[in-house]
């Protein structure tokens, strides 16, 4: 396993606890119940030189919930930044 930590101030390694590690992989366990892993397509408009205004599909995977992925096919919604 890859170890994590981060070096203090005196530049001294830390350690990631493996407390945190376990809570870490337990949550991605959840995660992976809740959200599948899903393929998604979106299309987008190229801005590259040789494809300029070009309509594009960009194919990738995602862990989404079927609720928001319900969202996403529907169109209901708006992404907002609050703050």
């Amino acid at each position: 396993m890859e170890k994590s930590g981060y070096y203090d101030e005196n530049g001294e390694y830390i350690a990631r606890p493996e407390c945190l590690t376990k809570m870490y992989h337990r949550l991605v366990r959840a995660v992976k119940m809740v959200a599948p892993y899903t393929e998604l397509t979106d299309h987008y408009t190229s801005i590259k030189d040789h494809e300029y205004l070009q309509e594009k599909e960009w194919k990738h995977k995602e862990y989404v919930s079927p609720s928001c992925l319900a969202l996403r096919e529907a169109g209901d919604f708006e992404l907002t930044v609050s703050g």
